[in-house]
């Protein structure tokens, strides 16, 4: 979820979003965190974590600078070290992304009561982001509520409109994060195949996705079946990564991309 920015103007400030944290600046004004959130950006989440490390401690209450270290330590995999610090930036400024945030790092403990509370909270705030839907239902369905899960995938699919573009950046997201713990193989999966059946299973964009997220889960002859044919498809695509990735799912290694999350918002 570090790996993508997106922006909005929302009113006369600029919301950068780089993973569930967010910074605010007025517009053409410096910002303190923007060098922290430039390193969270380039997946260096160590120096990230170390830039907002400097910055609370001279504004030990800035709220995003919390959840853009809360956000650091996910990437570190410091998931205790994250909760913390995400429930400072929830009792000085509640905000969705940060019981994403909070939520995922409960995930990746193995707390799925605590998972789904976070969730639900994000989506009281704000009912129409589909990430709280897309990682609620994979806690769902992980713990066997299949009628859950599918609810939350419906919901999703009613967000974007059963986008085949909005399908497949989900399943890219949650099959090739480089963050681990938004990472989640089997709901890659259904997401991908969603992206393909949308697109007739004829364009090798969605074919490419659903082998990564069968690479995700293990799954690695159904990933090299799956890249094979994207390729052989073939299209407006660049055949040097498709063939790269077809040769990683051969040595049975999954893909981690820099760009996953760019989709989620």
């Amino acid at each position: 979820m570090l790996a993508g920015i997106a922006s909005v103007a929302i009113g006369g400030c600029e919301l950068s979003v780089a993973g569930p944290g967010a910074v605010y600046a007025a517009f053409h004004k410096p910002d303190p965190r923007s060098k922290a959130y430039v390193l969270l950006r380039r997946h260096d989440c160590l120096a990230a974590n170390s830039e907002f490390s400097e910055l609370l401690a001279t504004e030990p209450n800035d709220a995003q600078a919390i959840s853009g270290k809360a956000e650091a330590l996910v990437c570190l995999q410091k998931y205790d070290d994250a909760i913390s610090e995400y429930s400072r930036a929830i009792q000085l400024d509640p905000k969705w992304f940060d019981y994403l945030g909070r939520g995922v790092a409960y995930k990746a403990k193995g707390d799925q009561t605590q998972a789904i509370r976070n969730f639900e909270a994000g989506i009281a705030i704000a009912p129409a982001i589909p990430a709280l839907y897309v990682y609620r239902g994979a806690v769902l369905s992980a713990r066997g509520d299949a009628s859950g899960a599918s609810a939350d995938f419906e919901k999703v699919s009613s967000l974007i409109s059963d986008s085949r573009g909005g399908f497949n950046r989900y399943g890219w997201a949650l099959a090739t994060s480089s963050v681990s713990a938004y990472r989640d193989g089997p709901v890659a999966i259904q997401y991908a195949t969603r992206a393909c059946e949308l697109s007739s299973w004829k364009n090798a964009n969605e074919l490419d996705t659903l082998a990564a997220a069968y690479a995700e889960a293990g799954q690695f002859k159904e990933a090299i079946q799956w890249q094979t044919t994207a390729l052989e498809i073939g299209g407006n695509i660049d055949r040097d990564d498709f063939g790269a990735r077809l040769a990683m799912y051969r040595k049975q290694e999954p893909f981690r991309s820099a760009d996953a999350f760019a989709g989620f918002f």
